[in-house]
C-alpha cells in the first residue's frame, strides 16, 4: 500500500499568517481613520465656503445686510431661521423656503459631516436649531437686528 502525503499548512503556519495580517491591519487602520477624518474636514470646509458665498450674495442684493439669524426673534415664534422655515414649532425646517435657498446650488444648507446628531421629532425647545446642518450663526453680531429695537 502506498500512501501519498498531501501537502497542507500546519496550525503554526496558519497562526503566523493570521498574526502578520493582524499586525498589518493594526498599522493600517489609524491611517485609514485619519484619511476619513480629513475627507470630512474637506467636505465641511467646502460647505462653509458655499455658505459664505451665499451670505455674500444675499448681502449684495440686500444693501449690505446679512441674512437675519432669526427674523422672528421678537415674537418668539421660532419659525424663521437663516437655514430655513417651518410651519409650526414642532415641524422640521424646510431649507427650500429659507432666505439662502436661492443662493445655494440645490437650495439647502449642507449637513456638516462631523456634526453632532441633532434630535429629530422633538419639541421646539429640544430642536431649536434642528435643520441648520451643524453650522452655527452668530445671532448677536452677523445677521442680528438687535440694534433696531434699542
Amino acid at each position: 500500500m502506498c500512501y501519498s502525503k498531501e501537502k497542507a499548512f500546519t496550525l503554526t503556519e496558519l497562526l503566523v499568517v493570521i498574526s502578520v495580517i493582524a499586525v498589518l491591519m493594526a498599522i493600517l487602520m489609524p491611517a485609514l481613520a485619519a484619511a476619513r477624518s480629513r475627507g470630512r474636514a474637506l467636505a465641511c470646509e467646502s460647505n462653509l465656503r458655499q455658505l459664505l458665498l451665499a451670505g455674500i450674495g444675499y448681502a449684495t442684493e440686500n444693501d449690505g445686510a446679512y441674512v437675519p439669524a432669526a427674523s422672528d426673534l421678537w415674537d418668539n415664534s421660532g419659525l424663521h431661521r437663516w437655514h430655513g422655515m417651518r410651519a409650526t414649532p414642532d415641524d422640521p425646517f424646510n431649507p427650500l423656503r429659507g432666505p439662502l435657498a436661492g443662493y445655494l446650488a440645490d437650495g439647502r444648507v449642507k449637513d456638516c459631516p462631523a456634526k453632532a446628531d441633532f434630535m429629530k421629532k422633538q419639541n421646539r425647545k429640544k430642536n431649536f436649531e434642528q435643520g441648520c446642518g451643524g453650522y452655527g450663526y452668530n445671532m448677536t453680531y452677523i445677521g442680528s437686528r438687535l440694534w433696531q429695537k434699542g
